[in-house]
């Protein structure tokens, strides 16, 4: 069982009114790119079966509390044994909790397909969209065609750009990882061949958003 509180006053609004614990399962198809906006949680769960889902899944309601702050999902913490264990990185820093809790022990990798997860997010496959997706290093610009492809690039700056297809992350953790998840979903409904996204530098303040591109992309062919 894990707990989870919210900082958002419309998600604290609605806990006060109902007076008990909530079950928030995420509001998006199993692997797939995770909702930030009200619009993407109804595009999720279309209302008509012709989209190809039962309409019994349909949300009874969606409350709009506006765009996610932070973008990427939240750290999740183990704290059941006697060291702090980080089952999915967030955007709270392993740096930040330490004061706190000590030295925080952080588990890498992910669960085999079989396997029950202990905590969402630990599977290869997750957040991804349904468009081939490819992650590139910088040093590999140069052979990506933009010809019927989407590419995600990291700016030298720490501003959002869009032309099309062709977007310009921000040089920021926190930045990025806001933006994200509504880039893919952008990108996964453009009837592109095949989206490319540049991979962030592999240091500590870039841990979580590598974590989700790593899970959300491919390998770039050979």
């Amino acid at each position: 069982m894990g707990l989870r509180v919210p900082n958002h006053p419309l998600a604290l609004e609605l806990l006060r009114a109902f007076d008990g614990p909530v079950a928030g399962p995420s509001a998006n198809r199993s692997t797939r790119v995770s909702p930030t906006t009200a619009r993407h949680v109804r595009e999720e769960f279309p209302l008509s079966a012709a989209a190809g889902f039962d309409d019994t899944n349909e949300p009874a309601m969606i409350l709009d509390g506006g765009a996610c702050e932070v973008g990427i999902e939240s750290r999740v913490l183990d704290l059941s044994g006697e060291t702090p264990t980080i089952l999915r990185p967030g955007r709270v820093a392993a740096a930040e909790l330490e004061p706190l809790l000590g030295r925080v022990f952080a588990r890498g990798g992910s669960v085999d397909a079989s396997v029950p997860a202990v905590s969402p997010g630990q599977q290869d496959v997750h957040y991804a969209p349904t468009t081939p997706t490819y992650r590139f290093e910088t040093s590999q610009r140069g052979i990506i065609t933009p010809e019927g492809h989407g590419i995600v690039v990291l700016s030298p700056l720490r501003e959002f750009h869009e032309w099309g297809p062709i977007v310009a992350m921000p040089n920021d953790p926190g930045d990025y990882g806001q933006h994200l998840y509504a880039v893919l979903r952008r990108l996964d409904a453009s009837g592109l061949r095949a989206i490319f996204v540049e991979m962030p530098p592999e240091v500590p303040a870039w841990g979580a958003v590598r974590d989700r591109l790593m899970r959300a992309t491919r390998a770039m062919p050979g």
